[in-house]
């Protein structure tokens, strides 16, 4: 044989071993999408936030944002309130237009919003925090030019919200636990 005859040999090898390695070895490295919830919880819940703003209906939309984020990010299957393990409950805090660029004869070209909200997790709804709370915020810009801008770049920005508040909840390390956590011996219970 040449040696061209055996380069050209071993490509095809090259395939079949690599398409072996990524066939059999990857699925052994224990690669697992998703983040797990603290404290071993088994179910996370959403809650629907306040709203402290002047903004109707926004936390119902964050609400359908988080639901997308939970089911993308959370390892976790997202269950009523009352049945999980974990509640996830907070409050939009601010949702504000902020000013942006003009033109040469003063006119508005570009504008935004800023939403910030505050979200934490508890055992149940209304319990005390056991992760959190944590705050966060985001602000998006928008052109003028079409009007439909401001109702898609805040959905954008409620995605991202979502996104950012699921993970830091998610990965912060646990509260302490307070006072009614322990038992008589100073040890933290597991109790949710």
């Amino acid at each position: 044989m040449t040696p061209r005859a055996t380069s050209a040999l071993g490509l095809p090898l090259l395939r079949v071993a690599l398409a072996l390695f990524l066939g059999f070895g990857l699925p052994g490295c224990k690669f697992d999408r998703g983040l797990t919830l603290p404290f071993e919880a088994g179910s996370l819940g959403l809650a629907l936030f306040g709203n402290e703003t002047l903004e109707p209906d926004l936390e119902r939309q964050l609400h359908l944002e988080l639901s997308r984020s939970a089911q993308r990010i959370v390892r976790a299957p997202l269950v009523p309130p009352s049945q999980a393990d974990l509640v996830l409950e907070g409050r939009i805090l601010l949702y504000r237009r902020r000013g942006g660029i003009r033109s040469a004869q003063n006119q508005l070209l570009e504008t935004g919003v800023i939403i910030q909200a505050e979200g934490w997790l508890s055992p149940r709804p209304g319990a005390p925090p056991r992760v959190g709370p944590t705050s966060v915020s985001i602000s998006v810009g928008y052109t003028l030019e079409d009007v439909s801008s401001e109702s898609v770049q805040r959905q954008r920005a409620l995605a991202n919200l979502a996104d950012k508040l699921l993970l830091d909840l998610l990965a912060r390390p646990p509260s302490a636990p307070a006072d009614s956590d322990v038992d008589e011996a100073g040890r933290p219970t597991t109790r949710l």
